[in-house]
């Protein structure tokens, strides 16, 4: 038995998907039966031809990850207010001859969205996600969302808009859980990762809208320089709230809830093939078996299991790939228009340089799609997170160089730095942690994983509020680029982290990662395994 794709085999005797036999240096995975059509059909299928026979996946994919545009939208234009002087002169103290925005009110403000996230992403995750489903839920969330925005938009004090960010955090920490999981569920398997990894092209649009409304208005003294940038969020949640009614309701919850009929109407709907009941019937076949697998593995579905079994390998994956983003020298680049100014660049030059990294990012993210089809997860990770490490560091080392004042020319290439720190990140860590999220995390406890992992991230973020002002603000440790070295120095350990324990997911079928990680397989050695569905095919 040859094949183009796989070393000759003989002998190869399989009894069950309990079961792995040795395939020269690798070996091969007994898929269960009821499965194996579906996976030889996955395993064929190649990206465009994907593209083409499920194109209204693609749409509807996208369309529902909008929200995490507004959540990144709204964090952005607070980061940048704090540099705009008409939210300073409105907000802020006039200190050492200047307007700025105190940092305990900075860090108050960004740590309320985060705050919020954690009751949100673990409140959603507890019962209204299971109960109602991903199309529901995220109706009443956006719904909530275009309330808060009216606290936002007409706040006269700094208390006020405090509350505003606290019941928009505490709401939107529902969308990524819910979006990311959605995305990787309704996916075919060509399309997984770049479909999981659209979540952060929008999480990089809403940094690029924002960054550019706030640039548009930092002239105004007024407060519609403000107001107005408030305002512009209600234009998602209008369209959004629109077309949710057509959504197609999440396959994979429809089958934990034992509603296969509808998981086949709606894969049916969905599916360009000729053939497209029969897919979809296959299709919630492959559904029905990795729900039972892993019913078998964990008979409940409680945060508790996160942390049992194989499962806490998963969850160690998730929530410290996403603490990298808080931790990594990500900060930096959420302070990217305050860094600018505090590095002595006029501030008009600094929103534009500000600007142009939130471009760099968005090109660095569609560059991402075509690597992950080729090289995979852990390899993209694993160099990228290196990569920052090095920029990172060159940072550090400009900002402490003779005479760094005077040099207008150091501070601009710190500039450049920044930019290429916000390209390769987001063509490397940033779209891949959404893409494990989605991958890592088991079918029944995906929703419960992502939203541990997105509160852990939040606790972190809380304590990133808390220190960063006071870090960069000029009237405390105004350390610039000298924060370089503090995150390059914890990239050191992530990077580290990231060769040990981040394994290679693709080209696997959810049935598959399960398998790999209940045998205890090591990160390095997920590549070494094949499925007995490839090598029947041969």
């Amino acid at each position: 038995m040859a094949s183009s794709d796989h070393p000759e085999v003989q002998n190869v005797e399989f009894k069950g998907f309990d079961d792995t036999v040795e395939f020269e240096k690798g070996r091969v995975l007994a898929v269960s039966d009821e499965s194996r059509a579906v996976t030889i059909e996955e395993h064929k299928l190649g990206l465009f031809e994907a593209v083409s026979t499920y194109p209204k996946i693609v749409i509807w994919c996208m369309f529902l990850c909008l929200p995490i545009i507004g959540i990144q939208y709204d964090q952005t234009v607070m980061g940048a207010y704090y540099a705009l002087p008409a939210f300073q002169q409105r907000y802020g103290n006039y200190v050492g001859g200047k307007w700025v925005i105190p940092a305990q009110w900075q860090s108050a403000i960004s740590m309320a969205g985060y705050l919020g996230q954690v009751i949100g992403a673990l409140g959603v995750a507890a019962w209204p996600l299971d109960r109602f489903g991903p199309r529901r839920t995220l109706t009443v969330a956006v719904a909530a969302v275009f309330g808060c925005i009216f606290i936002q938009f007409f706040s006269q004090t700094i208390e006020v808009l405090y509350v505003g960010e606290l019941l928009q955090g505490l709401v939107s920490g529902s969308f990524i859980v819910i979006c990311v999981s959605y995305a990787s569920e309704l996916s075919p398997l060509p399309l997984r990762g770049i479909l999981s990894s659209y979540a952060n092209l929008c999480a990089v649009t809403g940094q690029f809208i924002g960054t550019g409304v706030t640039f548009a208005f930092q002239s105004r003294l007024d407060q519609w320089a403000y107001r107005i940038p408030f305002a512009i969020q209600w234009w998602w949640c209008i369209i959004y709230f629109i077309f949710i009614w057509f959504a197609p309701e999440s396959p994979y919850w429809l089958v934990r809830k034992d509603r296969e009929d509808e998981a086949v109407a709606v894969l049916t709907r969905l599916s360009g093939r000729h053939d497209s009941q029969q897919d979809a019937l296959n299709r919630v076949a492959m559904m029905r078996v990795t729900n039972q697998m892993e019913k078998e593995v964990s008979s409940s579905t409680t945060f508790a299991e996160c942390f049992r079994g194989a499962n806490l390998r998963r969850t160690e994956i998730c929530v410290v790939a996403y603490i990298i983003q808080v931790w990594g020298g990500a900060a930096l680049m959420g302070y990217s228009t305050l860094f600018f100014e505090l590095a002595g660049l006029p501030s008009k030059n600094a929103f534009a340089l500000s600007l142009g990294s939130k471009g760099f990012a968005f090109a660095g993210t569609i560059l991402s799609w075509f690597i992950l089809w080729r090289v995979g997860r852990r390899t993209l990770y694993c160099w990228g997170q290196v990569a920052l490490t090095c920029f990172l560091f060159v940072i550090g080392i400009l900002d402490v160089m003779p005479n760094y004042p005077s040099h207008p020319g150091l501070q601009y290439s710190q500039a450049v730095m920044l930019m290429l720190f916000a390209f390769v990140y987001d063509f490397s860590i940033g779209p891949v942690e959404y893409v494990l999220l989605g991958e890592i995390s088991s079918t029944r406890l995906r929703g419960k994983t992502i939203a541990v992992a997105l509160a852990i991230k939040a606790v972190f973020g809380i304590a990133n509020s808390v220190s960063m002002p006071y870090m960069m603000n000029s009237d405390h440790a105004n350390m610039r680029g000298k924060a370089g070295f503090l995150f390059g120095g914890l990239n050191l350990l992530f990077a580290a982290w990231a060769f040990l324990r981040i394994p290679e997911t693709k080209g696997r079928t959810f049935e598959e990662i399960d398998m790999l990680f209940e045998r205890g397989v090591k990160a390095k050695d997920f590549s070494k395994y094949v499925s007995d569905a490839d090598v029947h095919q041969g």
